[in-house]
């Protein structure tokens, strides 16, 4: 059997240690990463920054895990990151994060991922003291949670990927002669 040691949450924030290498930490007018819609030279501006930045791709990630819809971030404008809001929301789903929120680690996790956190607690049998706080929600309504998880999953075709996390966790490990 696998042994993972899981501890309860431990940090509700994640380390923001990238924002200090920003190309725009430190910008003179950091008003131009929040532009006016219609203030393109504030936006292009913002954009050059952006397109030298070696931390980008974080700040992007950042902005669409965090839900914010303010500035410029990444790159890219509010109205050009509001269909990856949408989206990301819905479909993401990364096994290393649901991991990483049951070992209690504070991720930012999609609306797909919380559910499947809680599914593959369920599945694991992993104590909802150990996830729940990373999700932001109390012990008891965890557990009413794993009740409606458990309900659906009389189904054997539910839940699929959450089975297969599930089996990782639990299966019996080779030991070496």
């Amino acid at each position: 059997m696998t042994v993972i040691e899981l501890t309860p949450a431990r940090n509700r924030m994640p380390d923001p240690a990238w924002i200090t290498r920003a190309a725009c930490a430190g910008h003179p007018d950091p008003d131009v990463f929040y532009p006016l819609p219609r203030s393109l030279d504030h936006i292009a501006e913002a954009k050059r920054v952006c397109a030298t930045c070696p931390v980008a791709n974080a700040c992007l990630t950042d902005a669409l895990e965090r839900g914010d819809r303010h500035g410029v971030r990444g790159g890219l404008t509010e109205a050009e990151r509001e269909p990856d809001h949408e989206k990301d929301d819905k479909i993401r789903r990364e096994d290393q994060r649901i991991l990483a929120a049951l070992a209690g680690v504070y991720v930012h996790l999609s609306t797909r991922e919380r559910d499947s956190v809680i599914a593959v607690a369920e599945l694991a049998d992993i104590p909802a003291h150990t996830w729940a706080p990373v999700l932001g929600i109390g012990r008891k309504y965890a557990l009413e949670r794993m009740r409606k998880v458990r309900d659906r999953l009389a189904n054997p075709h539910a839940y699929p990927e959450e089975r297969r996390i599930a089996e990782r966790l639990t299966a019996p490990v080779a030991v070496a002669a």
